[in-house]
């Protein structure tokens, strides 16, 4: 009977280990139902009508995507050449003065392809100052989102259909990239994506079972309702959690 009386010692003095063990940890913290819940990643898309099209698109595929806001900043015409027009500089101000975004998405480059006026000298797209002047312009706005600690994302200008313009916006898309990457910003090189292996012009995208949808508008710069999802598939790659977003949105 001695056997039985340890096996009866061992299971009391494992019981008795077990209920001090559980004394000593703390019960799971309960939520707190009254708690703010998390705050949403801020996206503001910047720039003329290309940013609303961009813009349109990534809401539509964020749209079943908790914890994301997107903002459109987008005005139709504007641009960094005719700042007598459209000043983006004071824009900005006026938009970062109540609202701080986390990332910045910035498309433009419609509406840029045209002389710029300094102090009355006027300066044509070939003018080597024409570049100097406008790549002067873009960093001014990528300091700007940078200084108000916003992650920034520029999106390069898409081909366009005519070969004539198309020659324009591709010295504006150069300017982009050049000062994208000297000012340590991402930069989704959309132009690429929207020509052929022979540098033409094309008006589909690829969807996520790889078959081409038409994307583009027939003015040949602006896209589709389509082209602009497609898009935002695209601007998910720059956002935090990009993956997993990507799977949730059930759009991309």
């Amino acid at each position: 009977m001695a056997w039985r009386a340890g096996v009866a010692m061992v299971l009391v003095t494992s019981l008795a280990v077990a209920t001090a063990l559980q004394a000593q940890t703390p019960p799971p913290a309960r939520p707190d139902p009254s708690a703010a819940p998390p705050a949403p990643v801020t996206v503001a898309v910047v720039g003329d009508s290309l940013a609303g099209d961009y813009c349109r698109g990534l809401r539509r595929v964020l749209d079943r995507v908790p914890g994301y806001e997107v903002l459109c900043w987008a005005h139709p015409s504007s641009g960094l050449t005719r700042i007598d027009f459209f000043d983006w500089d004071a824009t900005l101000r006026d938009y970062l003065s109540t609202t701080t975004p986390d990332i910045a998405i910035v498309g433009m480059g419609a509406n840029d392809a045209q002389r710029i006026v300094v102090d009355r000298a006027m300066y044509d797209l070939d003018d080597p100052e024409w570049s100097e002047i406008y790549g002067g312009r873009v960093d001014g706005m990528v300091g700007a989102l940078k200084g108000a600690g916003i992650q920034v994302v520029w999106i390069g200008v898409p081909a366009a259909s005519s070969r004539r313009y198309d020659g324009k916006l591709a010295l504006i898309d150069a300017i982009y990239r050049a000062r994208a990457t000297a000012g340590e910003v991402s930069f989704l090189d959309l132009r690429a994506r929207t020509l052929d292996a022979s540098g033409r012009y094309v008006a589909t995208l690829p969807d996520k079972s790889g078959r081409d949808r038409p994307a583009r508008q027939s003015d040949g710069i602006h896209f589709s309702a389509d082209g602009e999802v497609l898009v935002g598939c695209m601007l998910l790659d720059y956002l935090p959690g990009g993956p997993d977003v990507r799977s949730a949105s059930q759009v991309c």
